[in-house]
């Protein structure tokens, strides 16, 4: 049997946020993104706080055990952000166009 891999192993939903040096996300549109992966539940509940900018080919990849519906708090995101829902067979479910931070 051929071994999977983390990605393939995991009924996941992956949510990428388009940061830093890191894997690339490539979709069949040819677009690409550099991306951190927010693993730990202090990463993702940190996600992309407090930063100024975001380069347009850059992101961060957010990766969940179950597929299922996700809502996210964007608390102290001071930029705007596109979203790409991503199940677990790689298909693309959702895009959401430049999501407008959370003002408190």
């Amino acid at each position: 049997m051929e071994k999977q891999s983390w990605f393939e192993k995991s009924a996941v939903v992956v949510l990428l946020f388009l940061v830093a040096c890191a894997p690339a996300v490539s979709f069949d549109s040819g677009s690409s993104f550099r991306v951190e992966i927010a693993k730990t539940p202090e990463q993702k509940k940190i996600g992309l706080m407090f930063r100024d900018h975001l380069d347009h080919d850059k992101g961060m990849l957010f990766v969940f055990d179950e597929e299922q519906p996700r809502s996210f708090w964007m608390k102290n995101t001071k930029i705007a952000l596109d979203m790409i829902f991503i199940a677990s067979n790689s298909s693309v479910v959702e895009i959401k166009e430049n999501v407008l931070p959370c003002i408190v």
